[in-house]
């Protein structure tokens, strides 16, 4: 019985894990980013109508919001199948993709195009 237990508590520990997936920071599998993705685009669209700027900071532009994580050298700290995943399915996750966010903030569900997508994770690539 004991042994069972054990084995069947091991089990689910490697599942755990592996749900991890390492880079995707417990979230599950991290999406691909389809490329294709036009950094112009993607800036025009973070210090405009995609309101990203209302929240994040990137040094050197407009953006200077205080509630999330600074963006200035995300393309140093993630992939950008790691930043496409952010855009896509945004939720908190552990380091290294932010530090974390204060509490009761979370960043809201988008509405973006996967073009729109693709350009923000063109542009956020590009900071280092």
């Amino acid at each position: 019985m004991v042994r069972k237990l054990m084995a069947g508590l091991s089990v689910a520990a490697v599942l755990g894990l592996a749900a991890c997936g390492g880079s995707s920071g417990g979230s599950g599998s991290v999406l691909k980013y389809p490329g294709g993705g036009s950094a112009s685009a993607g800036k025009t669209l973070f210090l405009g109508a995609g309101g990203c700027s209302a929240c994040h900071t990137v040094a050197g532009t407009s953006a200077a919001g205080q509630i999330g994580p600074d963006l200035s050298h995300v393309g140093s700290a993630l992939t950008p199948d790691q930043i496409y995943t952010q855009i896509s399915d945004p939720k908190p996750r552990p380091a290294p993709y932010a530090t974390p966010p204060r509490q009761g903030v979370a960043m809201p569900q988008n509405s973006l195009t996967t073009q729109q997508r693709a350009d923000l994770t063109a542009w956020l690539s590009t900071l280092k």
